[in-house]
């Protein structure tokens, strides 16, 4: 089907794709594992860091487990 294997890794690959968003506000209090396996249940999204403000900073937190969500 495709020409080059190059391409057919393309493909595969475009479906792997990273967004950022904003969380709803239905998330604010909870801990950071259980927002990451409500959206993976109900969306079958994966959610593996937040961005938030910390003193006029922004930082970005990889896997931050019982981070609760501002």
């Amino acid at each position: 089907m495709f020409e080059f294997k190059w391409m057919k890794e393309y493909v595969e690959g475009m479906g792997h794709e990273i967004y950022r968003t904003h969380l709803s506000s239905k998330f604010e209090g909870k801990r950071f594992s259980d927002v990451s396996a409500i959206i993976f249940n109900e969306y079958k999204g994966i959610v593996f860091g937040i961005e938030v403000n910390v003193c006029g900073e922004t930082v970005i937190k990889l896997n931050p487990g019982p981070f609760i969500i501002p």
